[in-house]
């Protein structure tokens, strides 16, 4: 790609998995709220120590759940 910026959007599918059977497993519950969300883009591994790692960006955002 070539050097500039690029807008980019993340969906969050927050409907209960169907699948999911409470009386065996515990189920993902997303509750009403605002949930924070902070999105990296690494060279390497995000966080990590090494040398040839680093943080190209990152951005934080939210969204609620009524």
């Amino acid at each position: 790609l070539k050097p500039g910026r690029y807008a980019e959007r993340i969906t969050v599918d927050a409907s209960p998995d169907p699948t999911c059977d409470p009386g065996t497993e515990e189920c993902e519950q997303w509750y009403p709220g605002v949930y924070n969300v902070t999105v990296m883009v690494c060279n390497g591994e995000c966080g990590s120590h090494h040398p040839h790692s680093q943080i190209y960006d990152m951005v934080k955002g939210s969204f609620r759940i009524d």
